[in-house]
């Protein structure tokens, strides 16, 4: 089994329904975070394509989708913007969730199967922010669903868990 592949492959799942999520809603901020798992998901990708065509591949480096994230929905606190809660967009949040968990497994699976150091070292790190997307993607979907409640309950606070 060739894990940078596999790692690879998911990755490519990962932007791609992530920039399909981003053309979906209708609210700025939501496309913004879409657009930053988007990017995140392509920066894995390219960690685990450095080190298929070198010996070491590069260093790897922890995002700050949290802060960036929680930017954003802080801007919703400040303006004021409620997204329109669309229905037909919960499969699809969903779906982001489970690919997530997807991801997860297979890099838990991928750290015992590996003796590369740098390999693992960059496993790690993709596997806590895989988590990080996770903890991203249900506050969107608490969002949307209750959005009246959230912002008064100030729920973009459970990110600073992460």
């Amino acid at each position: 089994m060739d894990i940078l592949k596999l790692a690879k492959d998911i990755e490519k799942q990962g932007v791609e329904h992530y920039i399909e999520l981003s053309k979906s809603v209708k609210s700025k901020q939501l496309q913004g975070i879409f657009k930053l798992l988007a990017d995140e998901e392509q920066r894995h990708y390219r960690l685990f394509d450095a080190f298929g065509s070198s010996l070491k591949g590069p260093e790897p480096e922890q995002s700050d989708i949290i802060a960036k994230s929680k930017e954003v929905f802080e801007s919703f606190i400040k303006d004021f913007a409620v997204p329109d809660n669309d229905d037909s967009l919960d499969a699809s949040y969903q779906k982001a969730i489970e690919l997530e968990k997807n991801s997860i497994s297979f890099y838990k699976y991928a750290l015992g199967e590996t003796e590369n150091q740098n390999e693992k070292k960059v496993i790690k790190i993709i596997l806590d922010e895989e988590g990080k997307h996770i903890k991203i993607i249900e506050s969107i979907i608490e969002f949307v669903r209750k959005p009246q409640q959230w912002l008064e309950n100030a729920e973009c606070r459970r990110l600073d868990e992460y």
